[in-house]
């Protein structure tokens, strides 16, 4: 079942993109695996999955061991998200919002 999604993911289906990101990126072994699911998020949130560019926003503003948390990515994949439908996007769109005034 893994190797359908792989090959649809890679194929351009955005749900395929969005699922398989999500799996890869939580349930994934190893370094190579999270990247892999990101970039697959990535590219369902630019083509407009709601869940996907939330997720992404989630992990910008997160940062990584090799890469700084990025408040402006976060805030962009929210926006994506929040024209999606995302329910819990706007909310954090706000409390970024509130956190860059109180600095």
């Amino acid at each position: 079942m893994e190797g359908q999604f792989a090959r649809m993911a890679n194929l351009g289906d955005v749900d395929a993109q969005s699922f398989y990101g999500h799996i890869l990126t939580f349930r994934g072994v190893g370094l190579g695996a999270r990247e892999e699911g990101i970039r697959l998020l990535r590219l369902a949130a630019l083509a407009g999955d709601g869940k996907a560019a939330y997720q992404v926003g989630v992990i910008s503003l997160a940062g990584s061991p090799s890469k700084a948390p990025d408040p402006v990515e976060a805030a962009r994949f929210w926006s994506i998200a929040v024209k999606a439908g995302h329910p819990l996007a706007q909310i954090k769109l706000e409390e970024l919002a509130a956190r860059d005034s109180m600095k």
